[in-house]
C-alpha cells in the first residue's frame, strides 16, 4: 500500500492481569496483525495536542483504548490516506464493540528535525483539520476523538516505545537474534515507516501492531475482541455505548 515490508507469524501472546492484559483470543486472521508479547508500557510523555492547543499527556489516555498511527505532515497525500484508514478502524471498532470509547491518536513519524515543536505542532494540526474537514458530514462525529500528539520529547518517547513494540512483535531480523545487540528505534521504524497502527489498551500499554496490509476490516475486528474480552474481565470498566444512538 505505501512500502513493502516483510511479514512475521503472528503469534497468540497470553492473557496476564494488570499492566500486561492481552486477550486470550485475538482475532488473528493474517500476519500482519502481530500481538506483542510481552506487551510494552507506554513510557510518561508530557506533550502538546495541537488540536485543542492543550496538554496531553500519558495520563490523558489512560482508561481507553487508543489506536496510534505515525503519519509526516510533510507527506499530506500519503498521510491522508493513512488517516482514512484510521478513521475507518475506529468506527469499526465503534460498531462492532457497541461503545464509542477508542481514542485515534496521531503522531508525526516525519518532519523536520530541526524544527520546533510548534512548527511540527502546526503542520500536524493543519494536516489533520484538512483531513477532518472532508469528513465533517458523518453521522457519528467519531472525527472529534481525533487527537494529535506534538512535542519532541513526546513524540520521542512514543516513537521509542513503538519500535519497542515492533521488535517484539518480531516485525525486525534484530528482534529475533538475542546474540545481537536490539535494533535502535530508528532502524526500526526506518523498516516500518508509516501505516502501522498500534492498539493501546487503557492500562497504557501496546499489545497489537497491525501492519499496514492488514485490512480496516480486519484490525477493527480485532480490536473489537480485544475491548469485548477486555471488558467482560473487566466488569466495572465502561459500559456500553450504542455506536447508534451517540452524536458526539
Amino acid at each position: 500500500m505505501y512500502r513493502n515490508r516483510q511479514k512475521v507469524d503472528a503469534e497468540s501472546a497470553p492473557r496476564v492481569g494488570g499492566d500486561h492484559y492481552t486477550s486470550v483470543k485475538p482475532t488473528t486472521t493474517s500476519d500482519a496483525v502481530n500481538p506483542v508479547s510481552p506487551p510494552v508500557k507506554l513510557p510518561p510523555f508530557e506533550g502538546v495536542d495541537p488540536l485543542q492547543g492543550t496538554p496531553l499527556s500519558l495520563d490523558d489516555l489512560m482508561g481507553d483504548f487508543a489506536v496510534v498511527v505515525t503519519v509526516d505532515a510533510d507527506n499530506p497525500e500519503v498521510a491522508h490516506q493513512i488517516l482514512g484508514r484510521l478513521l475507518q478502524v475506529v468506527e469499526g471498532i465503534d460498531q462492532k464493540s457497541n461503545m464509542q470509547y477508542t481514542i485515534p491518536l496521531v503522531v508525526d513519524h516525519g518532519g523536520d528535525q530541526k524544527a520546533s515543536s510548534k512548527e511540527t505542532g502546526g503542520k500536524l494540526k493543519q494536516l489533520i483539520n484538512e483531513f477532518l474537514e472532508k469528513v465533517k458530514s458523518k453521522k457519528n462525529k467519531t472525527e472529534a476523538r481525533f487527537k494529535g500528539l506534538a512535542g519532541e520529547e513526546a513524540i520521542k518517547s512514543i516513537k521509542e516505545a513503538l519500535a519497542a513494540s515492533m521488535s517484539k512483535a518480531g516485525g525486525v531480523d534484530g528482534g529475533k537474534k538475542p546474540e545481537q545487540a536490539p535494533p535502535q528505534p530508528e532502524e526500526v521504524l526506518a523498516v516500518y515507516n508509516t501505516g502501522n497502527m498500534h492498539l493501546i489498551t487503557p492500562e497504557g500499554t501496546i499489545v497489537i501492531t497491525y501492519e499496514e496490509e492488514a485490512v480496516p476490516e480486519e484490525i477493527a475486528s480485532n480490536a473489537a475482541e480485544q475491548i469485548l474480552d477486555y471488558k467482560r474481565s473487566h466488569p466495572h470498566w465502561h459500559g456500553t455505548k450504542s455506536a447508534k444512538g451517540r452524536t458526539a
